[in-house]
């Protein structure tokens, strides 16, 4: 069986797409080498090969059935799957973020590339399984992976709904200002800090007597972003706040 490829047909790729794929396939990449250390399993020297809790899988002198193959199938390669694509919703989104981009747009696009993976993975695990159970001349039937692929695929489904919503994109309008003691400014029209809010904290920027913080702020909001985040009247009067201070 030709081996699928790592894509989504028919779908237009977004302007993250480029990233987002490397990172998929570098996954499927790494699970692959890990499945096929098991194809090792006969060779003579032990076949050792790490779980993703850490601990190490290793077997010499046995044949692949019993134990072996319940090991392979219940629990190996699923915590690796699902946990490295937890990690690439996150990333997915926290890039989608900083290009201004839509989160939930990159997480179903993130998703349905790690769909294809998933069903990489499982076929071929479904090959060194039939690999493995066969004397080199002759080989069984192939394992039916179909129920493994419709599981994690649901799992996966699930964690890409989640990301959306942890991290929409109207909650992430956010600026903030680094100072040298560590100190922080944020702000935000859509971050739950009401104008008043803002004109409080502006207040204390500039009787703070801090010069770099109220640099900083003014800098912000002369930025094209703030104009962005702000309304024209907000804009305003914070500007008049930090003037008044100078």
């Amino acid at each position: 069986m030709t081996k699928e490829i790592l894509a989504v047909p028919g779908v237009h790729p977004s302007p993250l797409n480029k990233r987002t794929y490397k990172s998929v396939q570098d996954i499927d990449e790494k699970l692959t080498k890990l499945i096929h250390r098991w194809r090792f399993f006969n060779a003579g020297p032990p076949m050792k090969v790490t779980a993703y809790d850490g601990t190490e899988i290793c077997y010499q002198g046995v044949a692949f059935k019993g134990s072996p193959v319940q090991v392979f199938w219940c629990g190996f390669i699923d915590p690796y799957i699902e946990n490295y694509s937890i990690n690439l919703f996150e990333q997915t989104s926290a890039l989608a973020i900083e290009c201004q981009f839509p989160v939930e747009e990159s997480i179903e696009e993130a998703k349905w590339l790690l769909l294809a993976m998933i069903r990489r993975i499982y076929h071929e695990m479904a090959e060194t399984d039939q690999i493995l159970r066969g004397d080199g001349f002759n080989f069984p039937e192939k394992k039916d992976v179909s129920g493994y692929i419709e599981s994690m695929s649901q799992t996966i489904t699930e964690h890409a709904k989640i990301e959306k919503l942890k991290k929409p994109l109207t909650s992430h309008n956010i600026f903030n200002i680094d100072t040298i003691n560590s100190q922080y400014a944020q702000f935000g029209t859509n971050n739950n800090i009401e104008n008043q809010e803002l004109v409080i904290l502006f207040k204390d920027i500039a009787s703070s007597g801090e010069g770099e913080v109220i640099v900083l702020s003014k800098l912000f909001l002369n930025s094209a972003r703030s104009k962005n985040l702000l309304s024209k009247e907000t804009h305003v009067i914070l500007t008049s706040i930090l003037n008044s201070h100078s």
